[in-house]
């Protein structure tokens, strides 16, 4: 029992002399179980030149380069791994930076080319001739609707025809008895005013079709249609363009301002963006811009 405290006494002895000795001989250290001693001491300097070969040069200073190790935070790279990332090296001198700025956007159709299609009469929506999507021509007939309103004034307009007509006629047979001296010229002043009435009259209700979306042939053309089309209606597309909405459907009663149709002509369109407040000093008008964005397509499997 006393030769192992003697043996436990001495292995600590050996572990501090060989902390306090570094430079105990390997035997020893391999018979203590101690590790291979670590070499503490600072690399060699190269030595200076004409320094007559002497093993060590002078002292450097804070912030010298040893030799050719690279400084603290400094990247070394080969000549490919700089042509590979594409690493090109100027001098430095003045220059414009360039901003740019990535904004969400949508695209929007051009409000200038874009035209809300009214029934302009209260009625019933009895025809649409065009679907969403669909393209269609100026002029072309979109919808039809059945309407009190403008059968009343189109034979509002047919009368008022027909009376000034009449009219006409009665001016222009006073005014030859007025001439021969066989009437009176009052009958001929009054024959006269009824008739500048009459086509005052008929001006009015020529104007009043054509607010309602009648063109001039059509309202010209109505002498000869059949009395039970008095009642329809015809909405006209006021320009070409696609289908972009159709509220409406068949039976639906609908006012004059009701919305049947919108057109959009997509020629041109224009891209609405939402700048951040921060980015409203850099945006100036006639900037040049880049849109990007992703065309989704759908295909039947």
């Amino acid at each position: 029992m006393r030769s192992i405290i003697v043996f436990l006494a001495g292995a600590v002895v050996a572990l501090g002399a060989a902390a306090l000795v570094p430079d105990v001989p390997a035997t020893l250290r391999s018979t203590l179980g101690l590790a291979p001693a670590v070499d503490t001491a600072p690399p060699a300097r190269a030595a200076e030149p004409g320094g007559g070969g002497h093993g060590h040069g002078h002292a450097h200073g804070p912030g010298e380069e040893h030799g050719d190790e690279a400084p603290e935070g400094a990247v070394r790279m080969t000549e490919d791994q700089v042509t590979a990332a594409r690493i090109e090296v100027a001098e430095a001198g003045p220059g414009t930076v360039a901003r740019r700025v990535s904004l969400p956007g949508t695209v929007a159709a051009n409000a200038d080319k874009l035209a809300h299609v009214p029934a302009r009469v209260a009625g019933i929506v009895t025809a649409l001739n065009k679907r969403l999507g669909d393209m269609v021509e100026a002029g072309e007939v979109l919808a039809v609707v059945e309407s009190a309103e403008i059968a009343t004034a189109k034979g509002d307009y047919l009368a008022a025809l027909r009376t000034t007509e009449l009219a006409r006629v009665t001016f222009e047979r006073e005014q030859r008895l007025w001439q021969r001296k066989v009437s009176a010229e009052q009958d001929f002043l009054k024959a006269r005013t009824d008739w500048q009435e009459a086509q005052i009259r008929l001006d009015l209700t020529r104007q009043k079709l054509a607010a309602i979306g009648l063109s001039q042939a059509e309202v010209e053309a109505l002498p000869r249609q059949p009395i039970e089309t008095l009642r329809r209606q015809e909405v006209r597309a006021p320009i070409a363009g696609r289908v972009t909405s159709r509220p409406k459907m068949l039976g639906d009663a609908v006012s004059a301002e009701a919305e049947v149709y919108t057109l959009a002509d997509l020629s041109s369109v224009w891209v609405e963006m939402a700048v951040p407040p921060a980015d409203l000093a850099f945006v100036k008008e006639g900037m040049a811009a880049r849109i990007q964005g992703e065309v989704l397509i759908a295909t039947e499997s």
